[in-house]
């Protein structure tokens, strides 16, 4: 049987709240938060889940949730949404270690596309899905603005390497 956690103020929530609210803490952490039934289970196929927060009606609703690598642990509702970044939520949450790539996974001949000082989060959510769906081989970032929740698809799909200064690589 899981922990079962009852409050709001437990330090392991408190924890992947504070991964889903700071970037600059995801990114010093080297970990995220999702959400989500399908999703969760999915990115388990290019990230290391640590750590899987469930509400009942979750696990009775998708029980192979069960067989996820990680610790498990069972919320209440009233837990999960604080959890939860929008209003309604599916009850499943995970704490995932980023995905690192380097440069020395640049294939010789690939397609990359390389972005620089892209500040609007948006568009550079828009690039990853374009480089995705034109079968790019991975995605160069360099101090570009990244909203982590509408591009963690993307990032585990294909390498997204982050540069410091693209002159030094080209």
């Amino acid at each position: 049987m899981d922990e079962k956690i009852t409050s709001r103020e437990n330090a392991k929530i408190k924890y992947a709240c504070r991964l889903s609210s700071s970037a600059a803490f995801r990114r010093s952490e080297g970990r995220f938060l999702a959400e989500g039934r399908k999703l969760c289970p999915e990115l388990c196929r290019g990230a290391q889940l640590e750590t899987l927060f469930y509400t009942e009606s979750a696990m009775a609703k998708c029980p192979e949730l069960a067989s996820l690598p990680g610790e498990h642990y069972l919320v209440e509702d009233h837990v999960a949404d604080k959890l939860a970044d929008v209003g309604t939520h599916q009850g499943v949450f995970g704490v995932f270690r980023t995905p690192v790539h380097t440069l020395d996974e640049v294939k010789n001949g690939g397609r990359y596309l390389a972005l620089e000082r892209v500040q609007d989060p948006g568009n550079v959510g828009t690039l990853l899905r374009s480089a995705a769906a034109f079968g790019f081989d991975g995605v160069i970032l360099s101090y570009c603005v990244l909203y982590y929740k509408f591009s963690i698809g993307i990032l585990l799909s294909k390498r997204v390497l982050l540069a410091a200064l693209l002159d030094k690589l080209i």
